[in-house]
């Protein structure tokens, strides 16, 4: 009796391991034949969301390619149609020459901030024929800082291409603010040694309109690149700060020189230099005439 009860048992045992074996044989079919289908049916998802955003113009982006599979061809695709930013281009008014390099039109904070100031009540040049420039410089000691211009729009692209070049070289500037954060005050400017431009002032003891009131000179360094006067054979500067500056024949930094990067790029850009003047020297200074 009790025989018979074992082999029921073990048989009862072996039905169970014969019904689990095919449940685990039937289990393997179904994943496989549903591996083989998903794929496809997720790269059909993921080529009419990139076909729907191509047709529309639309980039694609992160969140667009998080509902697609990771195929070679989703990401083919992504890549092609993924908006890249080409220099330069213009974006409403502002034109961006390069990253960190745009020109724009006074817009109304700027033009508050100068009034008064640079701008003052009798200035004569139109605020439609000024342009505001923000631009990336490297100091002395080779920080990389964010300048602002304002200059004439006949020069404005002349100077974001020069300051390129000078930026993309190293070539150090210690300052490149507009000059009414010194009360449009030339003098309080030099000491600081801050490059600048557009200031409506008459050259100094005279009754006649600098080109800087056109903005269309450029002042760069200009404690270290005086204005120098001769009289009675003695060299003078025009500031007492940047007398140890005249001497031209020894080394100190911010120095401007023929053969300079700086010298040589505003040449090539039509300007002049005020260091190759006959009577005085303004070595600081390069201003362009232009047509009218």
């Amino acid at each position: 009796m009790i025989r018979k009860y074992k082999l029921l048992f073990l048989f009862f045992i072996l039905l169970l391991l014969i019904t689990g074996f095919f449940t685990f044989y039937l289990n393997i079919i179904n994943k496989d034949e549903n591996s083989k289908e998903h794929p496809k049916a997720d790269q059909s998802l993921s080529n009419n969301v990139i076909s729907e955003n191509i047709t529309s113009g639309n980039s694609i982006t992160d969140e667009t390619l998080s509902i697609s599979a990771n195929t070679d061809d989703v990401f083919e695709a992504s890549s092609n149609t993924v908006s890249k930013i080409t220099y330069p281009y213009t974006d409403n008014q502002r034109f961006y020459y390069q990253e960190h390099f745009y020109i724009e039109p006074l817009n109304e904070a700027t033009i508050k901030r100068i009034q008064g100031l640079s701008y003052k009540d009798d200035c004569t040049v139109p605020f439609k024929e000024l342009r505001y420039l923000s631009l990336y410089y490297v100091t002395n000691d080779q920080k990389v800082k964010t300048g602002e211009l304002i200059c004439n729009q006949a020069i404005a692209e002349d100077l974001i291409e020069i300051f390129y070049e000078l930026y993309q070289n190293n070539y150090p500037i210690e300052q490149i603010s507009l000059i009414d954060k010194y009360q449009a005050d030339d003098d309080l400017s030099c000491i600081a040694n801050n490059t600048s431009c557009f200031n409506f002032r008459k050259i100094a003891n005279s009754d006649t309109l600098s080109n800087h009131a056109f903005g269309l000179a450029v002042d760069i360094n200009p404690l270290y690149n005086p204005y120098v006067s001769t009289s009675n054979g003695v060299m003078t500067a025009s500031l007492s700060e940047s007398l140890p500056y005249i001497d031209r024949a020894i080394d100190f930094p911010y120095k401007i020189e023929k053969d300079d990067l700086c010298y040589q790029l505003f040449l090539e850009h039509g300007f002049t230099w005020g260091g190759d003047w006959k009577n005085s020297k303004d070595y600081q200074h390069f201003e362009k005439k232009v047509r009218n």
